[in-house]
């Protein structure tokens, strides 16, 4: 009970069950173990659900799009509102991500870390969602 009291309500929905049901004398390494394996498979699931939203948005010609040109000048301009690389990608070096990410951080655009996800590493491994359209 004290360990389900000190989470937030985000955290509580992320865990499942037989986590929260340890015994209260699981040593605290196994418990950040197991949470920190949670955390990592939701996190890589909300990223790949990114990438799909700015794919389908692209598609759709809506507030999504792909490729590092498009991307640079969204970043350039303010319009985007979560860029999207996939780490896995052999298109974006680490100085164009780096670049990216500082051009992200001027706006304050978020920056989700997409791995191995194989729709946007066909189209180049940078994506974006944007905020507006120009």
């Amino acid at each position: 009970p004290l360990f389900q009291d000190a989470l937030t309500q985000q955290t509580k929905q992320i865990l499942s069950d037989n986590v929260l049901r340890m015994d209260i004398r699981t040593p605290k390494d196994e418990v950040a173990d197991e949470v920190r394996d949670i955390i990592a498979d939701y996190e890589k699931s909300l990223s790949h659900q990114n990438a799909d939203k700015a794919i389908s948005e692209f598609k759709r010609e809506g507030l999504g799009i792909v490729g590092a040109k498009v991307v640079k000048s969204a970043l350039e301009n303010g319009q985007v509102d979560t860029l999207l690389l996939d780490s896995s990608a052999d298109s974006v070096d680490e100085e164009i991500r780096n670049e990216f990410v500082r051009l992200a951080s001027t706006t304050g655009a978020e920056v989700e870390m997409v791995s191995n996800h194989e729709k946007l590493n066909s189209l180049g491994g940078v994506g974006a969602i944007l905020r507006y359209k120009i």
